[in-house]
């Protein structure tokens, strides 16, 4: 990648960050119920959390914007910039501004849904089998967090044989992933992680 292409992405990849910290979940429980879904369940501000303590007429919308904060910058990118791996770096600063968010002291979201909509405009069909893996873990183990950590799991399997190319993003998800659900992974080993 060239100096000049680089310098190509940063205003892309700095408008990805700022719409990914937009905290929807928190923005969303104050306006519709005036509650701070951070003061309840897990304390997380992502549809999970908001779903649980709010029901699917919050935390519906939180996941679907949620994903949209990693589509829309994508899918932006793709059109803007040549080629090259712009649309990665793109996806991968929404995912940061969602699980880094500066209004909130730097806590965000965990970047799953996030996660989810930057490989839908990167690689849909395989993304599209990593959602339905997150459905049925969830659906079996009432979960969240589990569902994630196996969809992130099978994620580079899934991307490596359909797009290879974007496995370097799925490397980055990984990392992020794992890191902002060290909290869940010790509660899941004690047996004592939240329910959806």
């Amino acid at each position: 990648m060239s100096a000049l292409a680089a310098l190509s992405v940063v205003p892309y990849a700095v408008l990805a960050f700022l719409l990914g910290a937009v905290p929807v979940g928190l923005l969303l429980g104050l306006l519709a119920h005036d509650v701070d879904i951070r003061k309840g369940g897990s304390g997380n501000i992502g549809a999970t959390n908001a779903w649980r303590l709010l029901g699917w007429k919050v935390g519906l919308p939180t996941l679907l914007l949620d994903v949209a904060k990693g589509v829309l910058p994508v899918v932006l990118a793709q059109v803007a910039l040549d080629g090259g791996p712009g649309p990665g770096i793109v996806g991968l600063a929404a995912i940061l501004g969602h699980c880094y968010t500066p209004a909130l002291r730097f806590q965000g979201g965990k970047g799953v849904a996030t996660s989810a909509g930057v490989l839908l405009a990167l690689a849909p069909v395989p993304t599209l089998g990593l959602v339905a893996l997150w459905t049925a873990v969830v659906a079996t183990t009432r979960r969240s967090s589990l569902g994630a950590l196996v969809a992130v799991g099978g994620a580079p399997l899934a991307i490596g044989l359909w797009s290879p190319q974007w496995l370097w993003v799925v490397g980055g998800i990984a990392v992020i992933v794992v890191l902002r659900h060290t909290g869940n992974i010790r509660r899941l080993v004690r047996g004592t992680e939240h329910r959806v």
